[in-house]
């Protein structure tokens, strides 16, 4: 039986694909650094908020803060004058509803 063994090729052509596959084991390193990573990762929710004005007579704070507190929205400030003048927090997707219910509360007829 002949032996089918050819010599590698003198210079350039061997020193390629030892190149070639030090550079497919970096990559394959780094495949497996990225999935650690990602799988080592905390995941961060927040959520979009929109800031609301408005202003109402002293006597209707309790219908106003009892809105206020059922949407969960959070008081940022407040100014007492001859009107209270407020600015609130909420999750953008209710603000129409906050801005209804208030505008209910601050104008029931």
């Amino acid at each position: 039986m002949k032996d089918h063994f050819r010599p590698p090729r003198a210079g350039r052509p061997e020193v390629f694909l030892l190149r070639k596959r030090v550079r497919r084991s970096r990559a394959s390193e780094e495949d497996d650094r990225t999935a650690e990573a990602i799988a080592n990762a905390t995941i961060e929710e927040r959520q979009v908020e929109a800031e609301y004005d408005f202003s109402f007579e002293y006597p209707l704070m309790n219908a106003v803060m009892k809105v206020v507190r059922d949407m969960e929205a959070r008081v940022l400030s407040q100014t007492y004058d001859m009107d209270v003048q407020m600015r609130v927090s909420i999750r953008q997707g209710r603000l129409e509803e906050l801005k209804t219910r208030l505008k209910k509360a601050i104008s029931p007829f």
